[in-house]
């Protein structure tokens, strides 16, 4: 289940539960701005809605002054030029590119959409505004890692709740995101050496781009931060007509005139180790909240777990580290390295009865959000017990939506393979410190009986007719083209054997993933993934051999 809900703009990770509720209704009353006006300070000429534009006028300069101090250069020779539409549509007839924020270099005007997150928006893509017109030079030879990575690293500023920026507070959202995420990178050595990034070709940072923007957030920080003063050098140096190595030798740390890159790399692995980003679990108003590597983790106050003697601090430990095992299930199974567009964020009531209280639908167990960006469920170990793997289905749908942004809204995404994909992490157990994915337990209990019960009625459609079946026919009868749908993906991903993956059509799987995570049309996908040794499937034979498969499966009882 996916639901939709209002989204506001990030607010400081540590900011108190009434601060953020000021600056959502900050934020809800720019929204509901109707009416447009020009803006002319110091340095801007806006176009915005009459209220939001009051807000944004001091914002904006703000920023410029941010940019002036920490890169150095002049400023720009005219007054810089923003417009930000209320409509998507009258957005869409400036702007062709999919963001929400775009500077158009041809028309020297940066352009944004009134929604949740417009002011980080503005200023990620408004540094390249302020680079291109207040060092010209700098920026037109500015390799992609220097553009990609000053872009994220000024727009992950924060907006506190006196409405004054912060730069440089690695416990913002945003800073945090980047800073685990990068911290997780080097630790597994997944990064290149700075001397490859460096001089890397757009098309190549492009190709790796979800690694390569990270690591380009940390050596822009590194270099305001770990070295003061190096990126507005390294910023004189490009706009001076510089070489690129002789401008890194000017502004890296450099000895004799020359980077020793192999330092380099130690000094700066050596600064993110020791950064400190450890935080407490703390308590917010009814709640307990938690950090990990990847998730934002509340469990409300009061949440015991009966089975296992939990009380609610022992629950919040138990979800963090489960949290993190499923994250790296994910990761694995659709070979993703990088940042997620936004940190995911979890959130369990207390029981059902805080659950359904809280607005959540009464037929649910858990439910994601895409709104918000949350999976919200219950502690429900003295009922059914079965919570945690609705996360791990529910969790599917986050960590796609914000591993593969725009996953969702494709018309071609089939929904046998997003559900049943989902249902197959659904069907998981803690087994001691790892969790086992694809088994026969958890939703997969109840699954197999409806599927087993069709094929003896012979009351269920064909699994070309399931390929190829859209949203509304799906949910007219979701309770068995749900089970349909987990057992075909489980089928593929195991058969012969009943649990254990390896399965002989595991790569079909593998490649409908692939296929889909990119966005390539469904009939692309199908017939790129449809496939044994190079030759096409009879999706006839391979009904028949699901249906003898399925006949064989035996679940066990859902373990917590």
């Amino acid at each position: 289940m996916r639901l939709v809900a209002m989204v506001f703009l990030s607010v400081p990770l540590l900011v108190a539960a009434q601060d953020e509720e000021d600056f959502r209704k900050q934020i809800e009353r720019m929204l509901a701005d109707r009416e447009s006006k020009e803006f002319e300070t110091d340095h801007y000429k806006l176009t915005a809605g009459k209220a939001s534009g009051e807000i944004l006028k001091t914002q904006l300069e703000d920023m410029f002054a941010v940019w002036s101090e920490a890169l150095k250069t002049p400023a720009p020779a005219s007054k810089l030029v923003v417009t930000v539409h209320r409509e998507e549509d009258d957005y869409k007839k400036d702007v062709a590119a999919s963001s929400l924020a775009h500077y158009d270099k041809e028309k020297a005007v940066l352009f944004g959409l009134a929604e949740s997150t417009l002011f980080n928006n503005l200023v990620r893509e408004g540094t390249h505004q302020f680079l291109h017109q207040s060092a010209p030079k700098a920026y037109a030879s500015a390799p992609a890692w220097l553009r990609a990575g000053a872009a994220i690293y000024f727009g992950s500023v924060d907006v506190g709740k006196d409405r004054k920026l912060k730069m440089n507070d690695v416990f913002t959202r945003e800073n945090y995101n980047n800073a685990m995420t990068l911290k997780k990178l080097l630790k597994d050595r997944k990064t290149v050496a700075a001397r490859k990034l460096v001089d890397e070709s757009d098309a190549d940072f492009d190709a790796n781009v979800r690694v390569r923007e990270v690591q380009a957030w940390g050596l822009v920080w590194y270099l305001a931060n770990g070295a003061p003063g190096s990126l507005a050098k390294l910023v004189a140096a490009l706009e001076a007509g510089k070489a690129r190595d002789a401008a890194y030798a000017e502004s890296f740390p450099a000895i004799a005139g020359k980077v020793d890159w192999m330092k380099f790399d130690a000094d700066f692995a050596n600064y993110w180790k020791n950064l400190k980003t450890d935080i407490a679990d703390r308590e917010e108003g009814d709640w307990l909240i938690g950090e990990t590597e990847h998730y934002t983790v509340r469990v409300q106050k009061g949440a015991k777990n009966g089975k296992l003697r939990m009380d609610d601090k022992a629950v919040l430990k138990d979800m963090k580290f489960k949290m993190e095992l499923l994250f790296e299930k994910y990761a694995l199974a659709f070979r993703f390295e990088g940042k997620l567009s936004k940190r995911p964020q979890m959130r369990l009531y207390k029981n059902r009865q805080a659950y359904i209280n809280s607005g959540a639908p009464g037929s649910s167990a858990a439910y994601y959000s895409p709104a918000t960006k949350e999976l919200v469920g219950y502690e429900d170990s003295e009922e059914t017990g079965i919570v945690f793997q609705i996360f791990c289905h529910e969790g599917c749908h986050q960590f796609f939506d914000l591993a593969f942004p725009g996953f969702y809204d494709s018309e071609d995404l089939p929904m046998w393979f997003s559900e049943g994909l989902a249902d197959c992490f659904g069907s998981s157990e803690i087994v001691g410190k790892d969790l086992v994915v694809f088994t026969l337990s958890g939703v997969a209990t109840w699954r197999a009986d409806t599927v087993k019960e069709a094929i003896s009625r012979k009351d269920h459609p064909t699994i070309k007719e399931l390929l190829d079946m859209g949203r509304e026919p799906f949910m007219r009868n979701g309770g068995l083209h749900y089970a349909l749908s987990w057992s075909f993906c489980h089928f593929l991903w195991n058969a012969p054997n009943m649990v254990g993956g390896g399965g002989r059509y595991k790569d079909v799987v593998i490649r409908l993933i692939d296929g889909f995570k990119v966005g390539k049309p469904k009939d692309v996908v199908y017939r790129e993934a449809f496939q044994l040794g190079g030759k096409p499937l009879d999706l006839d034979q391979l009904e028949t051999e699901w249906k003898t498969y399925m006949k064989g499966v035996k679940t066990k009882s859902s373990k917590r």
